[in-house]
């Protein structure tokens, strides 16, 4: 029985050591503009043709702004970290 209670403590010690680990704070410092979220998609306005050109061109201009943005955050975070092709 001593032997059962001595196997329990060593596995709750391991457990709770796992608790007090922290992982490293980062020195990384990163601009409040890069931190903002992406702009809403434009809404469809009507079911012409026209109309659906210029949405899809609003919301391209939004999707690449973002993306820029995005792509700048990675730099600014994880500088040596070139971003994947796809």
């Amino acid at each position: 029985m001593s032997y059962f209670k001595a196997i329990v403590g060593a596995a709750m010690a391991l457990a709770l050591t796992a608790c007090g680990t922290t992982m490293p704070q980062s020195d990384v410092r990163v601009p409040q503009a890069l931190l903002q979220q992406c702009q809403p998609l434009h809404k469809l306005e009507g079911m012409s043709g026209a109309d659906m050109l210029r949405n899809i061109v609003a919301n391209a201009e939004v999707y690449y702004e973002c993306r820029d943005a995005h792509e700048k955050l990675i730099k600014a975070v994880a500088p040596s970290r070139k971003p994947d092709k796809k």
